[in-house]
């Protein structure tokens, strides 16, 4: 009977533990949403490395671009890790996806990055005409060769330097927690406790 009542207590505990309220943050964007004044072209089968800095550990969700014209374009977008100013492995992936004028928002498996540099990757089947500006402040992107039908690598080797640029490139992410209420931990002080001490109570007195 004490066991299958310690039991209850444990399972009440647990369940009271597990009351929490969902705090959902506001989508946070990294990179550059706008339609840019320039246009850049990019050759097909070359991956195009463009640095973000992610302020918070958080999760990614949605990568996107920006395009001043009609495409009749695939693209697989990714972001990668960053190793001494160079992108390193990729974190995740988008499938491949036939692009739109404007704007392009692609959803991703949403995939926990932590804060710091990353990379968002870009490889077109076809040339393409992607938005940018040339600014003082605009970061030196990498590239490197990589056949569409291979997709984009695992891991980087070997990239190369390209101009100086911002690019129509972004990432939206999504810091969602859940937050235990702190209702929870009253209840589960004013129930569980005094429970526990009559069990102590009862289990010594039966032994006495």
């Amino acid at each position: 009977m004490y066991s299958f009542k310690c039991s209850f207590i444990i399972t009440l505990t647990l369940s009271l533990f597990t009351i929490t309220t969902a705090t959902h943050a506001a989508p946070i964007i990294y990179g550059e949403t706008t339609k840019l004044l320039l246009d850049n072209n990019i050759s097909a089968d070359l991956v195009i490395f463009h640095p973000v800095t992610i302020t918070t550990p958080t999760f990614i969700t949605h990568i996107g671009s920006t395009h001043s014209d009609p495409v009749s374009t695939n693209a697989v977008y990714g972001l990668y890790t960053n190793s001494f100013g160079s992108p390193d492995d990729l974190v995740v992936a988008s499938p491949v996806t036939p692009l739109k004028a404007a704007g392009n928002l692609i959803p991703v498996t949403p995939t926990v990055v932590g804060a710091g540099t990353h990379w968002i990757a870009v490889l077109y089947d076809t040339d393409t005409l992607i938005t940018t500006n040339s600014l003082p402040d605009a970061p030196q992107l990498r590239f490197i060769t990589q056949p569409f039908a291979a997709g984009l690598p695992n891991t980087v080797s070997g990239d190369d330097s390209a101009g100086f640029f911002n690019m129509s490139l972004y990432i939206v992410t999504d810091t969602e927690a859940l937050v235990p209420e702190p209702a929870s931990f009253m209840l589960l002080s004013l129930i569980s406790l005094p429970l526990l001490q009559r069990q102590r109570h009862k289990h010594s007195t039966s032994h006495s």
